[in-house]
């Protein structure tokens, strides 16, 4: 984990290249590891690729399992790195299609974390308006009774809001108590 921490992404892909040539399948873990060195390395595009190739090997059988929602929240973290806004809508778009491959595959239901990845990725870029709606859709997708990405406080730090900020008075409506409260 030493070259995780450090964002050595060559040194511990060259160690799973070894593995696979003779003939050592990586588990998982060793993938979130390279998967980990990326986001240290502030490499999102790479973190990308390889989840991309894990995915590939995993439907061709090559490696036991794909990646989960722990992958995917590494690659998130990668583009947290970035600070940027292209980074924060890049990670939300990433967020976005892992809820749309967690329908085949439940090991990728997105969870609190991803979200909150997410969502401090824009505040971080000063998008506030792109995390405050990211966060009304969390709250949103709980209401509707996806346990997973329940907000709790760390969900509405990252915005420095309560956690009563956002109300749903319907489903397709999300408001903001302090909006509404105010007329």
């Amino acid at each position: 984990h030493i070259h995780a921490n450090h964002g050595n992404v060559d040194r511990i892909q060259d160690f799973l290249q070894q593995m696979t040539s003779q003939a050592v399948a990586p588990n998982l873990e060793y993938y979130n590891i390279l998967l980990t060195a990326c986001a240290k390395a502030q490499d999102p595009e790479r973190a990308e690729e390889i989840l991309l190739q894990l995915q590939t090997m995993a439907d061709e059988g090559s490696v036991p399992e794909g990646p989960n929602a722990k992958s995917y929240a590494r690659v998130l973290a990668s583009y947290a790195q970035l600070n940027s806004s292209m980074g924060a809508k890049h990670a939300e778009s990433l967020l976005y299609e892992m809820e749309s491959r967690a329908i085949d595959h439940p090991n990728l239901q997105s969870d609190r974390v991803c979200y909150d990845i997410v969502v401090n990725t824009f505040a971080k870029a000063g998008d506030a308006e792109g995390a405050h709606a990211l966060l009304g859709h969390m709250v949103h997708s709980y209401q509707e009774g996806n346990e997973a990405v329940k907000p709790d406080d760390v969900s509405y730090t990252h915005l420095k809001l309560p956690t009563n900020y956002f109300v749903c008075n319907t489903h397709d409506d999300v408001t903001s108590t302090q909006n509404t409260q105010t007329h």
